[in-house]
C-alpha cells in the first residue's frame, strides 16, 4: 500500500538529486554564457538556480496540456542542459570555486549534518506542508491538467512545482525536502563568498558560525516544506546584488532581472524585497548611466521566464496578476480570498523596536542595543561601513513599505532576521577591531574570549536540546527511527494522525478508490489532523458526499447517546456550529468502521 511512498533517503535518491543538481547547474551556466554577461565570482555557488528554474517553467507549461510526469520533469533538465555539457566539461571551473576553496564552510556545516539527514528524511509532518506545500499520490495520479479554483492555486509555486517533480522522480518527500535545505546551502556558500572576497576569510566563517549556531531553528526550517527560507535565500540574493552593484562593482542587469524572478515566483512576500532591492539597483544604474535602455525588454522577458510568470498566469485567470495577495478576483472564477495580515502583528514605526526585538529571540531591551551597536559601528566608520548602511536601508525600505499595508509573522520575513544578525556580527567585528588600537591588547583578548564563551554557551543551549531531543529518549526520537528505516510509513501516519490515520489506513487497504469526508469542526480547523489528505493514494477527500457512492465520515466526535442534543464550544462561531451540528448527527446514524471512521447511510 505504502511501500512505494513517502519513504526515508535511498541511495538511488541522493544519486537522483547530485544528476539533477549537475543538470541544473550546466544549464544556469549555459544561459549565463548565451547572456553574454559575467557574475560576481561569489555567485557562482547558485548558478544551479538559474537551471532549476528553467525546468520548472518547462514543467509549469507543460501541464496546461499533459498530466504531471516525471519524464518531462527529467526531460526538460536534461534537454535545457545538453547543448553545452561539451563546453562546459571542457572548462577547468566544472565545479563551483567555493567548492574547491571553502573547506572550512563545509566544516561549519559538519556538525549540523547529522540534523539535516533526520529532518530531510521524513514524510509530511507539518500542517500547512501537508495540505498546501505538498501535493497527495492520488492529486498526482489523477490531476490531468492545471485548475485554478482555490486559493492556494493561485499563489506563485516555483518550489512547491520543483517538489512535485522530485516526487514523480522519486515517490518521497525526502528529496524536496532536500532541495529546500541546498537551496538555503547555496545561498549560505555565495554569502561566505561574498564576505570573503570584501573582507577575508575569517569574517565570513564568523558569519556563517553565527547564522547556523545562533539561529539553528532556520537550519532546521529549511528541511521543511514550508517555502520560507527557500524564498529567503532567492531574496538576500537580490538584496547582495543590489548591494554590490551599489558599492561600486556593477552586476549585469540580466543576473539581477532573473534572480529577482526567481524570487518573486516563489512568494508573494518577496514582492516588497525585491520592489526597494530594484529602486537601489535602478538608481545606481541611472546615475551612473549604465542601463540600456533598448535592452529592458529582454530583461523583462528573463524575470518572467524565472518566475514572473506566475503573475501573468494571475492575471489571465484572475484578471488580477496579484490575486489574492491584493484586490479581488475579477473573473468570477475564484472561490474565495483571504486577509494575509488580519492575524499579524501590525508593524510601523512605533513598533520598529518590538520587530526588531521579534528577530532576535525577543531579549528584553536587546532590540536598543543592536540599533545602538549597528550606529556605533557606522560612526567609527569601520570597514563594514558601506555595506552596514546600504543594508540597513534596504531593510528599513521595506519595513514602511510593508507598514502600509502588512503585518508581522516571524517566518514571512526570516531575511530581515539573518540580514541583521550579519549586520550585528559585522558590527561587533568593527567596534572591537576599532578599541583594539585604543585599549591594551591584553583587555582586547579578554574581550574576545569573554565575547566567544558568551556565543558558544548560547550556541549550546539553542543546539543540544534540539540534539538530544532525536537520541533515545527525546521527544523527537520517533523521527529518528523513521530516518534510519525502523518505522513503517504505516506506524508513522498512525503516529502523526492518531484520529483520522487509521482510518486513511482502513481506506487504502480496501483495494478500491473510496471517498472521505471531514466535517467535524475540530479536526479542521484545531487539531491539524486534515494533514491526512496529503497520505492519500487510490482513496480521495472531498469536501462533501458523493451522490451514488458510499459515504465514508471521519470525525472525532462520536455520539453516546442519540437523544442528547449536539456538544457545542464557547468559541465557535456560526459555521462552525453549524458543522458542529451536521457531524453530530450524521454520527449518530452512522455504523463505525474503526476508530475515527463511519459509514453514512
Amino acid at each position: 500500500m505504502y511501500s512505494n511512498f513517502f519513504h526515508p533517503h535511498y541511495l538511488l535518491d541522493f544519486l537522483f538529486m547530485a544528476f539533477l543538481l549537475f543538470l541544473w547547474d550546466v544549464s544556469g551556466w549555459g544561459l549565463l554564457r548565451i547572456l553574454q554577461v559575467k557574475p560576481p565570482a561569489w555567485l557562482r555557488p547558485v548558478y544551479w538556480w538559474l537551471g532549476l528554474g528553467l525546468a520548472v517553467f518547462v514543467f509549469f507549461i507543460s501541464h496546461f496540456f499533459l498530466p504531471f510526469k516525471s519524464a518531462v520533469f527529467i526531460g526538460a533538465s536534461l534537454v535545457l542542459a545538453l547543448p553545452w555539457l561539451p563546453k562546459y566539461l571542457s572548462l577547468p571551473h566544472r565545479l563551483p570555486p567555493s567548492f574547491k576553496s571553502s573547506l572550512l564552510f563545509i566544516l561549519i556545516w559538519l556538525p549540523l549534518l547529522p540534523l539535516v539527514f533526520v529532518k530531510t528524511s521524513l514524510p509530511p509532518y507539518v500542517w500547512d506542508e501537508a495540505v498546501y506545500h505538498y501535493v497527495s499520490p492520488q492529486v498526482l495520479s489523477t490531476q490531468a491538467v492545471w485548475h485554478f479554483r482555490t486559493l492556494y492555486s493561485n499563489l506563485p509555486r516555483i518550489l512547491e512545482t520543483a517538489f512535485v517533480g522530485l516526487f514523480l522522480l522519486t515517490r518521497t518527500y525526502a528529496t524536496a525536502r532536500l532541495l529546500h535545505f541546498l537551496i538555503y546551502f547555496s545561498f549560505q556558500m555565495a554569502l561566505f563568498s561574498f564576505l570573503k572576497d570584501r573582507f577575508r576569510v575569517p569574517v565570513a566563517a564568523v558569519v556563517i558560525l553565527v547564522l547556523n549556531y545562533l539561529l539553528p531553528h532556520l537550519v532546521l526550517e529549511s528541511t521543511l516544506g514550508y517555502i520560507d527560507l527557500g524564498t529567503t535565500s532567492f531574496i538576500l540574493i537580490v538584496w547582495l546584488m543590489a548591494v554590490e552593484t551599489a558599492l561600486g562593482k556593477r552586476v549585469h542587469p540580466a543576473i539581477f532581472s532573473a534572480f529577482a524572478g526567481l524570487a518573486v515566483g516563489a512568494k508573494y512576500n518577496s514582492l516588497s524585497a525585491v520592489l526597494v532591492a530594484g529602486v537601489l539597483y535602478l538608481s545606481v544604474l541611472v546615475k551612473t548611466r549604465s542601463l540600456g535602455f533598448r535592452k529592458i525588454p529582454g530583461y523583462l522577458v528573463l524575470f518572467l521566464l524565472l518566475g514572473g510568470y506566475w503573475y501573468v498566469k494571475n492575471w489571465l485567470v484572475t484578471g488580477n496578476p496579484v490575486f489574492p495577495f491584493f484586490f479581488a478576483c475579477k473573473q468570477g472564477v475564484c472561490r474565495e480570498s483571504q486577509s494575509f495580515f488580519a492575524w499579524a502583528d501590525p508593524l510601523g514605526l512605533r513598533n520598529i523596536f518590538p520587530v526588531i526585538s521579534r528577530l532576535f529571540y525577543d531579549f528584553p531591551l536587546f532590540s536598543y542595543l543592536i540599533v545602538a551597536l549597528i550606529a556605533l559601528s557606522i560612526y567609527i566608520r569601520s570597514k563594514f561601513t558601506s555595506l552596514i548602511i546600504l543594508s540597513s536601508g534596504l531593510f528599513m525600505a521595506e519595513y514602511l513599505v510593508l507598514s502600509a499595508f502588512a503585518g508581522f509573522t516571524l517566518r514571512y520575513f526570516y531575511h530581515w532576521q539573518i540580514l541583521l544578525w550579519m549586520l550585528l556580527t559585522l558590527s561587533l567585528i568593527g567596534i572591537i577591531k576599532h578599541i583594539s588600537g585604543i585599549i591594551p591588547s591584553r583587555l582586547t583578548r579578554i574581550g574576545l574570549v569573554f565575547t566567544g564563551l558568551i556565543m558558544a554557551a548560547l550556541s549550546l543551549k539553542l543546539l543540544l536540546p534540539a540534539y538530544f531531543s532525536y537520541l533515545p529518549g527525546g521527544k523527537n526520537y520517533y523521527q529518528t527511527r523513521f530516518a534510519f528505516r525502523l518505522v513503517p510509513v504505516t506506524d508513522w501516519i498512525l503516529w502523526l494522525l492518531p484520529k483520522t490515520g487509521p482510518a486513511v489506513i482502513w481506506c487504502e487497504s480496501q483495494g478500491q478508490p473510496l471517498t472521505l469526508v471531514v466535517k467535524d469542526p475540530d479536526l479542521l480547523w484545531s487539531t491539524g489532523e486534515t494533514k491526512y489528505t496529503v497520505f492519500l493514494n487510490r482513496c480521495r477527500h472531498r469536501e462533501d458526499f458523493i451522490a451514488g457512492q458510499p459515504r465514508y465520515l471521519i470525525s472525532a466526535q462520536s455520539c453516546p447517546d442519540p437523544s442528547q442534543p449536539p456538544p457545542t464550544r464557547v468559541k465557535d462561531d456560526s459555521r462552525m456550529g453549524e458543522l458542529r451540528q451536521e457531524n453530530y448527527q450524521l454520527v449518530c446514524r452512522s455504523r463505525q468502521i474503526v476508530s475515527g471512521l463511519y459509514l453514512v447511510p
